[in-house]
């Protein structure tokens, strides 16, 4: 059985129950200011230094899916590792990492991480080498500054948060903020 993540209205759910629900008030005008004063994101990594994160509004699922699932075409990219099915529907497969310039997924890995983003009603499956989870972070916290940001990542960031570790001796956590509209669009997918 595959694990999955996905959401229901107002709260992301696993095949294994709840695991966030969006807190509301019992004054509405209280929970528009909580909501925006919250941003959320599914964080993951794309290499054992970098970390990225991508709206959840965009995230349709998030999945852990056996790699002989994805079927791969003859003469793609070799970012595009292939077609996948999922519920009835059939989703391109990408590997995230390599299309941003970062280190593939090794080819000896048996499951893949995965998110399906819908785009503008496109859908992608992006396959990542790990999935940390969903967090929620205030708006403040979010920079819009590309700066920082690794030179094959500015293209497709639109900012980046730092986040303290729990651990006081370890150091903070830079997670890039990607645009999901530029990974949909990129040139590689589309040549």
């Amino acid at each position: 059985m595959q694990n999955y993540l996905e959401w229901e209205g107002d709260r992301m759910v696993s095949n294994g129950g709840i695991v966030s629900e969006a807190k509301a008030s019992s004054q509405p005008e209280l929970a528009s200011e909580v909501r925006a004063e919250q941003l959320q994101f599914i964080e993951f990594q794309l290499d054992s230094h970098i970390f990225a994160a991508l709206e959840t509004e965009i995230v349709q699922e998030v999945l852990s899916i056996k790699a002989q699932n994805v079927v791969p075409v003859p003469n793609m990219p070799s970012t595009v590792l292939g077609l996948m099915s999922r519920r009835g529907r059939v989703y391109w497969t990408i590997d995230l990492a390599m299309m941003l310039g970062l280190p593939h997924l090794s080819a000896e890995v048996k499951q893949y991480e995965v998110m399906i983003l819908n785009v503008e009603n496109l859908l992608l499956a992006v396959a990542v080498p790990k999935i940390k989870g969903m967090i929620k972070v205030s708006v403040n916290l979010v920079s819009t500054s590309t700066q920082s940001c690794p030179t094959t990542l500015k293209s497709y960031s639109k900012g980046s948060m730092t986040l303290h570790q729990e651990d006081q001796m370890r150091s903070p956590r830079v997670i890039y903020v990607l645009k999901a509209e530029a990974i949909a669009r990129s040139g590689i997918l589309h040549s």
